[in-house]
């Protein structure tokens, strides 16, 4: 896998102005309409199913992996059951959000006893939210190019068979966790830059984390 090739990619295509400006719309749509929750999903989830088009043409081996903007119901449709995949990996770490903001004020008026509780909680749960985040984003990769293949939403909780794909090969798959974590990293960079940082970031983030996502398909037994 290559994290450059990942990023260079993207610039081979002659469209790629076009089509990285409709991620952009997209993902600030998601953030504008997010507080109307089921609308601001929708667009989030157009950009999941262009995910997959990209991860499908990585793995196809094609020169130009930005696939065109069409067929939106159908980028919504397969993105949507990525979406709904995401939300159920994170509902254990949504639930422990809830104990962070719950359980402290039980203990009372009492800042000290309150700030206590909270670390206590911050010290044992940490260790878990590491793992479960490692296993959970690990995962939902080895499921998002089964999901890209033609199968069902179904997939992203046969935890055999992905728990296969992932431990085929721990090399493979740990560079791919290290990867996406720079990624990450240049994302959170960027949108600490006013303007152009935040048009940058989700031009790079989604296309980017697609072609690596592709990459490691392409390493996972098939």
């Amino acid at each position: 896998m290559s994290l450059g090739r990942a990023f260079n990619a993207i610039f081979n295509d002659p469209d790629w102005v076009s089509k990285l400006i409709i991620i952009v719309i997209l993902a600030f749509a998601s953030i504008v309409l997010m507080p109307m929750l089921l609308a601001g999903l929708i667009p989030l989830a157009m950009i999941l199913g262009y995910m997959l088009g990209i991860i499908n043409n990585v793995r196809n081996g094609k020169k130009i992996v930005l696939p065109r903007w069409d067929n939106y119901g159908d980028l919504l449709a397969r993105g949507s059951g990525v979406l709904v995949a995401i939300l159920v990996y994170n509902l254990p770490v949504m639930l422990l959000g809830c104990c962070f903001w719950f359980l402290p004020s039980l203990a009372g008026s009492d800042s000290f006893v309150q700030g206590g509780v909270l670390l206590t909680l911050l010290c044992c749960s940490l260790p878990f939210i590491l793992i479960h985040s490692v296993l959970s984003w690990t995962f939902l990769a080895a499921g998002m190019n089964r999901y890209a293949k033609g199968d069902t939403t179904s997939v992203f909780f046969q935890v055999g068979l992905l728990w296969d794909d992932v431990a085929a090969d721990w090399s493979i798959s740990l560079q791919w966790m290290l990867m996406a974590l720079m990624i990450n990293i240049i994302t959170a960079v960027l949108i600490a830059i006013p303007c152009i940082g935040w048009v940058t970031a989700p031009a790079i983030l989604y296309p980017v984390h697609a072609h690596l996502i592709g990459q490691y398909g392409r390493c996972l037994p098939k």
